[in-house]
């Protein structure tokens, strides 16, 4: 299943191109997977080949690994970095604490611009789960806190429709904690997502 990205540059940036001010003509481009520096750096290649297409509003595109979107965020908010591609769950983040604006959404040839959460279950595991209510007290695991389709449109869903309460309007995994048994959850413990940092795992 593909993942919808929304591009996103530093606010000072945009600024900078619109009024012509950037003498060197570089953008950085952050990425955090050798795939990602991969695709970043065929696509430098490919605009350093057609140069003359772009005339005046050429651009030498650079590509920068960092550990993580978190840290691409940060680069871009420390202007180290002016581009980066982030899951459409994390551009509320980007927003909040970088000051960073989405300026690109990706549309499939068919028009498509959502995105669908699926939950898998081992076959036979959960036979007393017959609604998401029957859900609370079970072990689940999370890809990401902050991404849209493995944590924003859960957590939302079960909050609307599985009875989760919600303990904590700045603090999800805190209600994800109290509905749920002992699990799991990438990024759980960074404080924007969990200032009080309270441990959501497997015992």
């Amino acid at each position: 299943m593909r993942t919808g990205y929304v591009f996103l540059v530093f606010l000072i940036f945009i600024c900078i191109r619109i009024n012509g001010l950037n003498t060197n003509n570089t953008v950085t481009w952050c990425t955090v997977s050798d795939n990602e520096q991969n695709k970043c750096e065929a696509f430098s290649n490919a605009v350093a080949r057609d140069v003359t297409f772009f005339g005046k509003s050429y651009f030498t595109v650079k590509c920068k690994q960092a550990f993580n979107k978190e840290e691409c965020m940060s680069m871009l908010d420390q202007e180290k970095a002016e581009m980066t591609t982030l899951d459409a769950g994390e551009v509320f983040i980007a927003g909040r604490y970088h000051s960073l604006v989405p300026i690109m959404q990706e549309i499939y040839e068919s028009g498509v611009n959502y995105q669908y959460t699926v939950a898998v279950v081992k076959k036979g595991s959960l036979p007393d789960v017959q609604t998401l209510e029957n859900l609370r007290g079970k072990r689940a695991c999370f890809a990401g806190v902050g991404t849209l389709a493995s944590w924003i449109i859960p957590i939302h869903t079960l909050m609307k429709q599985g009875g989760m309460e919600i303990i904590d309007c700045n603090n999800h995994v805190k209600s994800t904690i109290k509905y749920f048994g002992p699990s799991c959850a990438v990024n759980s413990l960074i404080d924007k997502y969990n200032p009080l940092g309270m441990l959501l795992k497997y015992k």
